[in-house]
């Protein structure tokens, strides 16, 4: 009898025992799951209903402003990061629609861009453009975005960004000449099966605040918000590369930013808004669990 309730007595601490992990790995997944609709919302990717812009054209990255053998490590760097999401690298001798320019004064480059080719900007909301052109930021990014119908068919004429030089010899980002602009349409033509792409991506970095920071991670700061559509008023986080220019931010480029990388990369680019939203978070509760 003694025997048959030890027995008994067993078998229920084991049930109990099965129960409670079920519960806490119920109780992580949530957690998690919660975590990456936080960081979905937080890093502004489908912003107001529209899709998350990424690369679908072959990437051409150029880096300005340090010396030739750094440009080229960072420019490498984010090709790495780039090729491993499944983006495409054009060829050597190409124009470059992914460009870096690291600046002893970035509000005055600015500036002259902001004044010299304002259409560089036209596809920066209104309510970010001052965050954008705000002075004392340590990194400032923008995109040019492309519009496509569900055919296909381009719904605006753009043309890449690059670098070019005023007068005085600085280097600025600019167009090319003859740029034409179409008319802007409304993102009611998202829901119809169009699709949004990145055309081209410039970030700006303030040498003056850049102190002993790593290479790596300028480089894969860098990498992070040109390599999809992150909104400028990202609040910086110690558990990313987004925090790389605040006390004890991270150093290079975290799991979670990866993570987000790839979830991006992994949503269906014609999917509405709230689609692509719930696919990144089903993305990185999965690929977070698979850590």
């Amino acid at each position: 009898m003694i025997l048959a309730i030890s027995t008994v007595t067993g078998e229920t601490a084991s049930a109990a025992n099965e129960d409670e992990i079920v519960i806490e790995g119920k109780r992580a997944a949530e957690e998690t799951a919660a975590t990456a609709r936080a960081l979905v919302r937080e890093l502004g990717l489908t912003l107001y209903d529209r899709q998350v812009a990424r690369w679908h054209r072959p990437i051409c990255a150029q880096v300005y402003g340090l010396t030739a053998a750094e440009s080229d490590a960072v420019a490498r760097r984010i090709q790495l990061i780039a090729e491993s999401l499944g983006a495409g690298l054009a060829g050597q001798d190409c124009s470059p629609n992914l460009s870096v320019l690291f600046s002893h004064d970035p509000d005055e480059d600015l500036r002259v861009m902001k004044t010299s080719r304002p259409s560089l900007f036209a596809d920066v909301p209104p309510t970010k453009r001052d965050a954008l052109f705000a002075p004392g930021r340590p990194i400032r990014w923008w995109y040019v975005i492309e519009r496509r119908g569900e055919n296909g068919r381009r719904l605006m004429s753009e043309q890449p960004a690059f670098i070019g030089r005023t007068s005085s010899g600085k280097s600025v980002l600019g167009a090319r000449e003859g740029t034409t602009f179409g008319k802007r349409w409304t993102s009611t033509l998202l829901s119809e099966g169009g699709r949004r792409t990145l055309r081209a991506a410039s970030a700006v970095i303030d040498l003056e605040q850049v102190g002993d920071l790593p290479l790596r991670g300028l480089a894969d700061h860098a990498a992070l918000v040109t390599l999809a559509e992150f909104g400028i008023e990202i609040p910086p986080s110690r558990g990313s590369v987004l925090g790389l220019f605040e006390e004890d931010g991270a150093q290079q480029l975290s799991p979670w930013d990866y993570s987000v990388l790839q979830a991006i990369y992994a949503v269906d680019r014609d999917r509405s808004a709230r689609a692509q939203r719930s696919r990144m978070v089903s993305e990185l509760v999965e690929l977070r669990d698979g850590d």
